[in-house]
C-alpha cells in the first residue's frame, strides 16, 4: 500500500485476481490486527531516533467513506455530514535539528459512536499546545507535539 500509493486492493493487485486473492487472505487473518500493523510502524524508528533530539508530533486526521447504510461495516458517524469514517491519530518522529522525518513511532485508530461535535480553535499562542517530554529510551531527547485535537476526547 505504501509502496503503491493506494489503499484500493483491486487497483494494488493491478489487474492480477490472484495477487488481489492474496492481500485479502492476508488482511483477513486473525493473527493480522489493528493492533499488530500500528505496533510495526515504529520498529524501525527506534534505531533512526537513536543519540538524536526528536520530536514527537502527533495530530488527528478523520479518514472518510462514501457508503450506504448497508455496506457501513463498523464505521463511524464523522463530522463531514451524512458519510462514515475512521479517526487515525499517529505519531511521528522528526530529528529536531535537521527537521527529516525518522518514521511513525505510534497510533490509534478508532471510530466515533454518535454525532461529533466541532470544536473551537483555543485561544493562545501555539506554543500553549506543545507540551515537554522527557524521553530516554531511545538514548536522546524528545519533545512531543500536537495538534488541537490532542486532548484524548473521542
Amino acid at each position: 500500500m505504501v509502496a503503491g500509493k493506494d489503499v484500493c486492493l483491486r487497483r494494488l493487485a493491478r489487474g492480477g485476481r490472484a495477487r488481489e486473492v492474496r492481500f485479502n487472505r492476508f488482511l483477513g487473518n486473525a493473527k493480522v490486527t489493528t493492533a499488530r500493523l500500528i505496533e510495526s510502524w515504529s520498529e524501525g524508528t527506534a534505531a533512526a531516533a537513536e543519540g538524536r533530539h526528536v520530536l514527537a508530533i502527533q495530530d488527528t486526521s478523520e479518514i472518510n467513506f462514501a457508503t450506504t447504510a448497508e455496506r457501513r461495516r463498523g464505521l463511524g458517524e464523522t463530522a463531514k455530514g451524512n458519510t462514515r469514517g475512521v479517526l487515525l491519530h499517529p505519531m511521528l518522529a522528526v530529528d529536531a535539528e535537521s527537521g527529516s522525518c525518522l518514521g511513525l513511532l505510534s497510533g490509534q485508530v478508532w471510530t466515533r459512536k454518535g454525532t461529533p461535535q466541532r470544536l473551537a480553535r483555543p485561544a493562545g499562542p501555539v506554543g500553549q499546545g506543545i507540551a515537554a517530554l522527557d524521553h530516554h529510551g531511545a538514548g536522546g531527547q524528545a519533545a512531543a507535539c500536537q495538534g488541537r485535537h490532542g486532548d484524548g476526547a473521542r
